[in-house]
């Protein structure tokens, strides 16, 4: 009976014992669940303007980049221009994951064909001026903006508005990548960009109004209603026909007098034979 107890004893131990580590496991199961749910959040759905280390170690990595670097700073994603004078023709670009990125927020990505507009919010030095964003690395699958110091903005940043409609980007079955061709030729040695915001946006006026432009609509062409004028009659008069003078035969003249007088001198002369022979 003694060992019987004894034996119970220990069982029960070895169940206590058993039951703590279950319990321990689920519990470090249940943190790491809440840890790998707890992704950051963007502030505004279309917009991606959250540049954690987390995000920038997985998605920025030097695959599919040309002559150009990647570094996080307080501001946002940095762009260095990495050739030299060595370099005849300057051609920088970075591909941007766009989905992976998504994947790394709490936030999901927006439809392709909500995605009509593009802004991208950024500051540079040594750049020549234009930036060329691919839909995907094919020649024409872009759009092309430039822009100068007029441009910029009071805060010093640029706001770069693509219209991306007639682009394969608001054609694909979800948002992959995009080609950020930075600068093109007149790229200096050492020219940097520091891009802040990416947003997607589904009309001109959305993108205007999320850079700060006010958006102004032209207004529809009205024509003004044709109105008739009455119609007036002209006052008529009794109808008069006109005077007529007695016709008067012309003067004979020239040719036609002196025939006529040829013929009275021989109608004289006839009447005189005439009357020598009477007598």
């Amino acid at each position: 009976m003694k060992r019987f107890t004894r034996l119970f004893a220990v069982m029960m131990a070895v169940l206590m014992v058993l039951a703590s580590l279950c319990i321990s496991a689920a519990a470090e199961g249940e943190e790491e669940a809440t840890t790998e749910a707890a992704k950051p959040e963007l502030a505004q759905p279309t917009v991606m303007d959250l540049w954690d280390p987390e995000i920038f170690a997985s998605v920025f990595t030097t695959a599919g980049c040309n002559q150009t670097a990647s570094t996080l700073t307080e501001e946002g994603l940095r762009l260095e221009y990495t050739g030299d004078e060595t370099v005849e023709q300057p051609d920088p670009y970075f591909s941007f994951p766009i989905s992976t990125y998504f994947k790394k927020t709490a936030t999901a990505a927006p439809k392709p064909e909500v995605c009509n507009y593009v802004v991208i919010k950024m500051k540079c030095e040594g750049c020549d001026g234009m930036f060329e964003l691919f839909a995907k690395a094919a020649a024409g699958d872009s759009e092309t903006v430039t822009y100068e110091e007029a441009d910029l903005h009071e805060d010093g940043w640029y706001y770069l508005i693509f219209d991306m409609e007639l682009t394969s980007l608001v054609e694909d079955r979800k948002l992959t990548t995009m080609r950020l061709d930075w600068s093109c030729g007149g790229t200096a040695v050492g020219a940097n960009m520091t891009i802040g915001a990416i947003g997607f946006f589904n009309t001109e006026e959305e993108a205007y109004t999320f850079s700060g432009i006010e958006y102004v609509t032209m207004a529809p062409k009205t024509k003004a209603p044709k109105t008739k004028a009455p119609k007036t009659e002209a006052p008529t008069e009794p109808a008069t026909e006109p005077a007529t003078e007695p016709a008067t035969e012309p003067e004979k003249s020239g040719c036609g007098a002196i025939v006529a007088s040829g013929a009275v001198l021989v109608m004289m002369a006839a009447a005189a034979a005439v009357a020598l022979k009477r007598h």
